[in-house]
């Protein structure tokens, strides 16, 4: 699983130190800012966020005031343990020094990656050249394939180039199950199936067509999220 954190700062110095500590970790994408604002607009595409209190283009409690309703884990920091201190209010995650920087970072790091291991909706991450894609779960009703891309349908539709069989490679969650050769739905949002006629009805009235191949493990997977007994 990919996971998507930011760190905001305009030390290129503390920005430096920071890379080489984040580089052996191959499942967490790093993208840094120098601009809070920027940072305020792309907020929903991170699991985590590292913040310099030392700004000069925003006050770091203005940004906090910002951030505050985002579900993201935030990091401050510092050296000023006054600002340990007025963060506590914004609900921070944890407060790494500054001046103990590798060894606060690697115990703050386990830290956040043992709350997001744990968090009950976990996400669907996908981190590409032109664009960055962070949904939990819970939000994705089905995929598809149209032609050479991948179509995931939340609450808005997001299309990716990808094939089918790298996405099922990506997909990290029990309650998704192929229907159909390109159709990969959440069991969650499924309304009605016709075992007979063939087709599956999701809770927005979308009926897809369900194929004889996947119909056996469809059936058990559906009966399983039911809590009914499978049927000989």
């Amino acid at each position: 699983m990919m996971y998507c954190f930011a760190f905001i700062s305009e030390d290129n110095q503390l920005v430096s130190m920071i890379k080489k500590c984040f580089c052996k970790y191959k499942d967490i994408h790093v993208t840094y800012y120098d601009d809070p604002y920027t940072l305020i607009e792309q907020m929903t595409v991170y699991e985590v966020i590292f913040i310099d209190c030392q700004m000069i283009k925003m006050n770091y409690l203005t940004f906090l005031e910002e951030i505050q309703s985002s579900e993201c884990l935030k990091v401050v920091v510092s050296d000023y343990s006054y600002i340990h201190i007025e963060s506590v209010a914004y609900h921070i995650f944890y407060y790494m020094r500054k001046h103990y920087l590798i060894d606060d970072f690697f115990i703050c790091l386990k830290k956040v990656m043992n709350q997001l291991t744990s968090c009950k909706q976990k996400k669907f991450v996908l981190v590409l050249k032109k664009q960055t894609i962070s949904l939990f779960y819970d939000d994705i009703v089905y995929m598809e394939t149209n032609k050479n891309y991948i179509i995931i349908h939340a609450y808005k539709d997001y299309k990716i180039r990808m094939t089918f069989k790298k996405l099922i490679s990506l997909v990290n969650d029990e309650h998704f199950v192929t229907i159909s050769y390109g159709v990969l739905v959440n069991i969650k949002y499924v309304s009605f199936i016709d075992f007979k006629k063939m087709f599956v009805v999701l809770e927005n009235q979308k009926i897809l067509s369900l194929s004889q191949r996947y119909q056996k493990n469809v059936k058990e997977k559906y009966q399983c999220f039911l809590h009914f007994p499978l049927l000989k």
